[in-house]
């Protein structure tokens, strides 16, 4: 692992998180923001930063300095609530496909999400992406098809549920969802802990050529995760609203990890999110105590 050389285009809150990972390791990691001020806080950070943008072909300085990497990691997402969001995000994947293809990349990983199943009453495996229900999930399926089929580089697919811990807490994540998501629907979401694992985990193992789910195995309902959080920080428990019209139609998805765990031998740290709100070092510092600076 120490040898190799990764990039990460669209190095986020996870990919800081896995750039960190690699650098402890020995490896070498550039990193890629949509500004040249974001681009300086990553090198900061000992990456080397790049201010790159698809728009829809790649725009930016250095963009082959960016691609002399034996791996590229894809953190990119589809842009919401637009009527063209499948045909902008394929002609963006399109494009970086074909600069990988002229690059000295030979393996990429491509973060993409649960939002790929449609609700159904069954767990859905890898097997079930078929007809996703929302414009973003319809697109991040098109690019999976299209990154796999491509022959001069290899592509591995991770379909992460919602990431939390650290300053994700689910106090700030209910706050900014404002209830607008019935509360007897289960969760599907991974630590970013073990998101940064499962990546390393398919680099170590040459895992390309598949789509991999990678959620917790325990799918709590929102309710009671949301309330055990609020009664551990010390806040009266939620009030959540009533959702008759979504109780009818709404269909309670669990995306199950159970090809992951047998394909990569993985083992979660944090295999329930009830159990991970128990566990301080799974947060940030600030998330210790009663969230009062929330209200």
């Amino acid at each position: 692992m120490s040898k190799r050389k990764v990039s990460i285009l669209g190095c986020g809150w996870l990919g800081q998180a896995l750039a960190a990972t690699l650098i402890d390791a020995g490896v070498q990691v550039r990193g890629s923001a949509r500004t040249c001020e974001q681009a300086r806080r990553l090198t900061a950070l000992g990456i080397q930063g790049f201010a790159l943008v698809l728009a829809p072909d790649l725009q930016g300085e250095h963009i082959d300095e960016f691609f002399e990497s034996d791996t590229l990691i894809i953190s990119l997402s589809p842009q919401r609530n637009r009527e063209d969001t499948e045909a902008v995000f394929l002609s963006q994947i399109s494009a970086l496909s074909e600069a990988v293809r002229r690059s000295a990349v030979r393996e990429a990983v491509f973060i993409s999400s649960t939002s790929v199943y449609p609700a159904r009453r069954q767990a859905l495996t890898e097997a079930d992406a078929a007809n996703p229900d929302s414009p973003s999930g319809k697109a991040l399926l098109a690019a999976e098809n299209l990154l796999l089929a491509q022959t001069a580089f290899q592509t591995a697919v991770v379909r992460f549920g919602g990431l939390i811990g650290y300053d994700r807490h689910p106090l700030r994540s209910l706050r900014a969802d404002g209830f607008r998501r019935d509360p007897n629907l289960p969760l599907n979401v991974i630590h970013r802990d073990d998101a940064v694992r499962v990546i390393l985990e398919i680099l170590r193992q040459g895992k390309w050529g598949e789509a991999l789910n990678a959620c917790c195995p325990v799918h709590p309902l929102r309710r009671d995760y949301y309330t055990k959080a609020f009664r551990l920080s010390g806040k009266p428990e939620p009030d959540f609203p009533d959702f008759p019209n979504e109780r009818e139609t709404a269909v309670p998805k669990i995306v199950s990890s159970r090809k992951l765990i047998s394909s990569l031998n993985f083992k979660f740290k944090y295999p329930d999110p009830m159990a991970l709100l128990d566990e301080p070092k799974a947060w940030s510092v600030d998330f210790l105590s009663p969230i009062n600076h929330l209200e």
